[in-house]
């Protein structure tokens, strides 16, 4: 269970989608101050990430510079990763990038069923083993008297005085 759990874990984050993101902005602000010399280099990388990432918006200052409507409008939020980087203040140029991240969504999910599918399968074949079988009575058995005992002193309680009640010796179960 220590060595199948941690690989059926998703937890390797994808900082290509960070790169491409910040590697536009950069170009951006750069554009802004020198267009004839960054335009070119700005369009390229924007071609770049929407042909190796999950693309679905690029804006600069709030105005839309790609976007891919049909997937954007059918993706829950959840299934979105949104970079923002700069201010209009400090640098002059916002830039909010959004990526389709569903693909990631899913192989989180898949990979939960199949913990879950490797715990319960565990838990069928250990239910099998004579010893653990046996714990797992003497366990049952310990909870039902307690729970016995505590239901027993409960209608005591109930069906006495309130009063009379530190005279009363405590109920003892022989098992």
């Amino acid at each position: 269970m220590l060595i199948v759990i941690p690989t059926l874990t998703v937890n390797d984050p994808d900082v290509s989608l960070a790169i491409g993101a910040r590697m536009i902005h950069n170009l951006a602000v750069k554009n802004a101050t020198d267009p004839s010399t960054y335009e070119t280099g700005l369009q390229l990388a924007i071609s770049i990430v929407q042909k190796e990432l999950p693309l679905l918006y690029i804006g600069f200052n709030g105005v839309a510079t790609y976007l891919d409507e049909s997937r954007y409008n059918a993706l829950r939020s959840s299934e979105m990763s949104e970079f923002a980087f700069g201010s209009i203040a400090t640098t002059g140029i916002r830039t909010i990038v959004i990526y389709d991240q569903k693909y990631d969504s899913v192989q989180g999910a898949l990979y939960s069923i199949y913990t879950t599918t490797f715990v319960i399968g565990l838990l069928l074949v250990s239910l099998h083993s004579p010893l653990i079988l046996q714990r797992i009575i003497t366990v049952y058995s310990l909870v039902f008297i307690t729970f016995q005992l505590m239901s027993i002193n409960s209608l005591l309680v109930l069906s006495r005085n309130l009063s009379s009640l530190c005279e009363r010796s405590p109920l003892t179960l022989s098992v």
